[in-house]
Parts: structure tokens; C-alpha cells; sequence
């Protein structure tokens, strides 16, 4: 009973904003000693325990990561944090950024991945660009992955389209040592839904500063921002 009073307690501290170190399955779990309906209880309260915990990791986690997108707006520094964020918290050893352009493919942004150019005309990467459906391999398509200098070979490629309002605007390739459990298979997909969201808004402001500074007849910089770099 008292360790179900400290998890109500250490919860209402973490809906206002505390710490998740509080109420660790360590400090929470009660011992089990016994095989009997005490023991039963027990272990149902332990495993009662590890979900919540599980679940406000994953929650906190996913607050993180919103901020983080809508902090950002320039497509650069905005696509090298998602895809850090998105490597860390799926367990994933190297990944790329794809967003499509002008009816082009292109990386935007990589890690840990060699010749990413390669990655544009993939005949996989353009499978599911087209039915804008999430593609899971553990038979390692020609993609060479530098990890600690050493090139190896993953064990399970993940290949998510990024779709805003029905387009595909892009691919998200993510590459692991491991297989991808079903709970990092749901995060992945919870997690470039907002990427598409935030790369959409992204590509307009990146497209909305180019008409504010070139001239559309020339091609050059107007006379405002060409006075400013002169």
C-alpha cells in the first residue's frame, strides 16, 4: 500500500512537471517473495508500474520533440535535429532526410550514411514515396553504413514516407544492427507525422524568403536585398 501511495505521489509531481527519475521501476517496484496471490498482486503492481513509467517517458519524450520542431524554421538546422532526435529515441544507427523537389529526390540531410546520393533513384525509396506506405526490410538493401569506421551491415532497414495533406513530400530512411520492435515501429510513424508538419511549414517559409528577396523576371536579387549585400 505505501508503494502504491509514493506512485500516486511521484505521479502528481510529474503531471506538473517533474522529474521521471522520481518513480523508476527501482524505486517503485515492490519485491516479490512469494508465488501465491501476494506474489501474483505483486508482480501485476510491477508490471502496472513499467507501463505508466513507459508512458510518461514516451509522452515526455514526445513534448521534447514537438518543441523542438516548432522551434525551428530554416529546413537545415530543422532537419539535422529531427533526424538526431529520431536516431536517439528509436535506437536506430543511421538514418536520412529525403524531401522531394521540383520532381526531385534528394538527401537533405544524413548520418552515418555513405554516398546518400545513391539513396534518390532507389527503386524501394521510390516504392514507398509512390504508395505513401511504410517499408520495414531485414534483407539489407545497397545501402553502405560507416558505424566507428567500420562499414557493417544493418540488420533491419525502415523506410517511412512523409506525407502532409496526402502528399509525399519526402522519405525518412532509418537503418538499425537490430530488428525494430513493434513499440519503435508505432514511435517512428508518431514521429514523422510531425516532421511532415513541421518540414511543410519549413519548405514555405524557405520558399516565402526566396520571393522576398528574388526578382521573378531575372532570377537576381531585388533592389532591396541587393542594396543590403552591397
Amino acid at each position: 500500500i505505501s508503494r502504491m501511495h509514493m506512485v500516486q505521489d511521484n505521479l502528481m509531481k510529474i503531471t506538473r512537471g517533474g522529474n521521471l527519475d522520481e518513480c523508476t521501476p527501482e524505486k517503485c517496484h515492490i519485491p516479490i517473495d512469494s508465488t501465491d496471490e501476494i506474489g501474483e498482486s505483486a508482480y501485476t503492481f510491477n508490471s502496472l508500474v513499467d507501463v505508466l513509467s513507459n508512458s510518461l517517458s514516451s509522452e515526455r519524450t514526445m513534448q521534447d520533440y514537438t518543441k523542438m520542431l516548432t522551434s525551428q524554421l530554416e529546413l537545415k538546422s530543422l532537419t539535422k535535429s529531427a533526424l538526431s532526435f529520431i536516431l536517439k529515441s528509436t535506437g536506430s544507427d543511421a538514418g536520412a532526410i529525403l524531401i522531394q523537389r521540383e520532381g526531385e529526390l534528394n538527401p537533405i540531410e544524413t548520418s552515418g550514411i555513405k554516398n546518400p546520393e545513391k539513396l534518390s533513384n532507389h527503386p524501394t525509396i521510390m516504392e514507398v514515396l509512390g504508395t505513401k506506405s511504410q517499408k520495414i526490410t531485414e534483407v539489407p538493401i545497397d545501402i553502405v553504413i560507416d558505424g566507428l569506421l567500420v562499414d557493417f551491415r544493418p540488420k533491419a532497414i525502415l523506410i517511412e514516407p512523409l506525407v502532409y495533406n496526402d502528399i509525399p513530400i519526402g522519405v525518412l530512411v532509418l537503418t538499425s544492427i537490430k530488428n525494430y520492435n513493434e513499440d519503435n515501429i508505432s514511435r517512428i510513424g508518431i514521429l514523422s507525422q510531425n516532421l511532415s508538419l513541421a518540414l511543410h511549414n519549413a519548405i514555405i517559409h524557405e520558399q516565402m524568403q526566396r520571393l522576398a528577396a528574388i526578382d521573378p523576371l531575372t532570377g537576381l536579387l531585388n533592389r532591396r536585398y541587393g542594396m543590403i549585400r552591397l
